[in-house]
């Protein structure tokens, strides 16, 4: 019990991290393109690699943040229907909603490890301004794919408790 619960903090702590820092580069990233564009404006010639490492910094915010957004219940969600039904029902469609979220990062997820393996053994660059790995790319991709698989595979195991201790509230009771 002591080491599920240690896993579980190693976890929790990783997902919250993991966030900061993608907080740390949207702002980061913002910083980089104001100053280039102020660059771009008093000197005329735009900064090399902008782009790039924007683009790069896209990818991972995207999936740095995707496991800690949905850990604070921070996505976006159409709850007009769902927020009129009672709490029974609403677990059993937050378990029919992850475990079709769950099938779909799979999905992503075995691909971009393979693609992300493949991409570090060619040692492949993207020719641009500035050489980054291709597999710099692929990883923020595997390893947000992961850690979100984590968390819906985490929220659906204590959906499907809730749903089972209220059933067996309702047994006991009647």
């Amino acid at each position: 019990m002591k080491r599920q619960l240690r896993v579980a903090s190693i976890y929790h702590s990783t997902v919250d991290l993991l966030g900061a820092l993608g907080g740390g580069m949207v702002v980061g990233m913002m910083c980089v393109v104001s100053f280039a564009v102020i660059f771009r404006y008093i000197t005329g010639h735009a900064l090399a690699g902008v782009v790039t490492i924007s683009e790069l910094l896209l990818v991972w915010i995207t999936f740095l943040g995707a496991a800690w957004v949905l850990k604070i219940d921070g996505h976006v969600k159409v709850d007009i229907v769902y927020e009129r039904l009672n709490p029974r029902v609403q677990a059993i469609v937050h378990i029919i909603v992850l475990i079709v979220v769950t099938a779909s990062i799979l999905m992503l997820l075995l691909p971009s490890i393979r693609v992300t393996w493949r991409a570090f053994l060619s040692g492949a660059f993207q020719l641009r301004e500035i050489l980054i790995p291709d597999f710099a790319y692929f990883a923020a991709i595997a390893l947000g794919s992961l850690l979100l698989m984590i968390e819906c595979m985490r929220q659906l195991r204590n959906s499907v408790r809730m749903v089972r201790g209220a059933a067996q509230l309702k047994t006991n009771d009647g």
